[in-house]
Formats: structure tokens, sequence, C-alpha cells
């Protein structure tokens, strides 16, 4: 019995065929894919906004819920116990006012304590030698609390004070942006 040679095109391709047709497929997969990094431009806007965010779910929920909410940044690492920005309900049950249990992303449903550098998405950090938040009558504090009206105010034992001034400023390879809140509105904004 005699056995049929197989053509060409029955017998399949080569190696160096094959080899060829997949340096083609990475260089054009390389050429199409966008760069999935981002830019330093948008690691500042990315960290900040972030900052943003959890300073205005701290409005809402004090508005919402009738209760005082705050936010600790902590530009120098002084606290382990957190992360570098963590809303928090004020603990009123204790003088002098403090930190209160750390509240949960509405969304991933995990504490709101967060890092802004050496995250991997933004390796951005919170830039400037002292506390974010200016006081009237005690200087600069590393949390702003929220009334339940919404108004930003800073606490000093029992006492409450009026914010002057609240900037955080992110920094991610000499690009800056600033979250700013405004003293009397409470309204979170970047820049």
């Amino acid at each position: 019995m005699r056995i049929p040679r197989a053509t060409r095109s029955a017998r399949g391709i080569s190696l160096i065929e094959l080899t060829v047709t997949v340096a083609l497929l990475a260089f054009a997969a390389a050429v199409a894919v966008p760069n999935l990094t981002t830019t330093d431009p948008e690691k500042a806007g990315l960290a900040a906004e972030r900052v943003a965010q959890a300073l205005r779910f701290a409005r809402s929920e004090a508005l919402r819920r009738g209760v005082e909410t705050g936010v600790w940044v902590d530009y120098d690492h002084s606290d382990p116990g957190v992360g570098e920005v963590a809303v928090y309900r004020v603990d009123t049950s204790v003088t002098p006012a403090g930190r209160g249990e750390i509240l949960r992303n509405p969304f991933s449903k995990q504490p709101y304590d967060f890092d802004v550098s050496g995250n991997g998405l933004t390796d951005a950090a919170i830039a400037g030698a002292a506390p974010a938040f200016d006081c009237e009558g005690v200087g600069r504090r590393r949390a702003v609390q929220f009334d339940a009206t919404g108004m930003p105010v800073c606490l000093d034992g029992a006492a409450r004070h009026r914010l002057l001034r609240g900037a955080i400023v992110i920094g991610a390879g000499g690009v800056v942006a600033t979250v700013r809140i405004d003293p009397v509105t409470g309204r979170v904004e970047v820049r």
C-alpha cells in the first residue's frame, strides 16, 4: 500500500515562519497598547483627588448623620496606627474629644484609611513640613472636623475653633497639586 505524500499546504508551517509571525504580533501589540503607567502630573492629580474625596465624604457624613466627623492628615508619618489620610467619627464621649472609629469607605467597605505614597498607583507624597489645617486661636493642626452643619472646625479639647485655612499639598515628580477646603462653606476643591 502506498502512502500519499503531503502537499506543502498540508504539512504546516516552519519554525522560521512561526518565529517571524510571533515577532510581528509582539511588535504590533507593543505599538497598539497604550502606556499603562501614569505620568507624574497625573500621579499628583490622582492622589489629590483621592484626598479630596476623603474630605468630601467626611463632610457628607457629618451632614447626613448629624455627627461630627473628621479627616486626619499625617504628613510626617507620626502615627503608625493609621494611614496618611483617615476619615473618622469624632469621639465626643471623652475629654478632650478626639479621633473615634475609622469610618468605612461606602464602595469598598474597607476602613477609610489610606496612604497617598507608596501605593503603586500614584507614588505621590504629602508635601510640607507642617500640619495642613490652620485654625483660629490654636494654630496648625493635623486634623479637620466637620460639624453637623458641614462647617470645617478644629477641636482643641471641648472647644471648637474656626478653620482659617486648609490646604494639603501633594507632590509627585516635581508636580504639585493642592487640595483646599473653603473655611466658610467647607467646599473641597483640587487645584
